[in-house]
């Protein structure tokens, strides 16, 4: 389990920055039925119009996932796709769930966007930089290429890489030029905190 911290005596939730999604839940999922009722993006309302599905459809998308997450903590040991199937995501239409999918994303990412612009003060934030972006989009698309059995065997060595860059160098965390291939270049980040110890 990670570290969490406790803001205040009187405020009883537990915060992780790596994690503390979990907090606008509410927000999000009341903002994602709002757009998917009114219709905001014209393609995702257009497929919905010529796949036929209705609000009430839409409804029930919106109640297996809100159940699906406010759930989650009832069965410490069920897989996530044990609890989706549960709290009755897999009963739900496939559009209504693609649907409710495009909508949380577009959700999602204007939090992600605002975060980040509230979070950076002096060009320090919690954003990658450009470099780590381009890292981690070549190393995605090497990634979807190789062989299944490939994939997880990079996983598993990932995992171990990860346990003993965390266990040496437990105050910084590792960028995605770490794990990537022999002769790719260390990032000019990377390559000064590891100059530095």
């Amino acid at each position: 389990m990670s570290i969490q911290v406790r803001f205040s005596e009187h405020d009883k939730r537990l915060y992780n920055v790596n994690r503390d999604v979990a907090h606008n839940f509410g927000d999000v999922v009341r903002e994602v039925a709002d757009r998917l009722e009114d219709g905001r993006w014209p393609a995702v309302d257009k497929f919905l119009k010529e796949k036929n599905v209705s609000l009430e459809e839409l409804a029930k998308a919106c109640q297996a996932f809100c159940i699906f997450v406010a759930d989650s903590t009832s069965r410490p040991k069920e897989t996530m796709r044990d609890c989706l199937t549960r709290c009755g995501w897999f009963d739900v239409r496939e559009e209504a769930q693609i649907a409710y999918m495009a909508i949380l994303g577009t959700v999602v990412s204007g939090y992600f966007w605002s975060g980040v612009r509230e979070a950076t003060i002096d060009g320090e934030g919690p954003t990658l930089t450009l470099q780590d972006l381009r890292e981690r989009g070549r190393e995605s698309s090497r990634l979807f290429a190789l062989p299944s059995w490939k994939k997880w065997l990079y996983k598993i060595m990932y995992k171990v890489k990860l346990f003993f860059h965390l266990l040496f160098y437990p105050s910084s965390y590792p960028t995605a030029n770490d794990y990537g291939r022999s002769d790719q270049q260390q990032s000019p980040t990377t390559t000064a905190a590891a100059d530095s110890r």
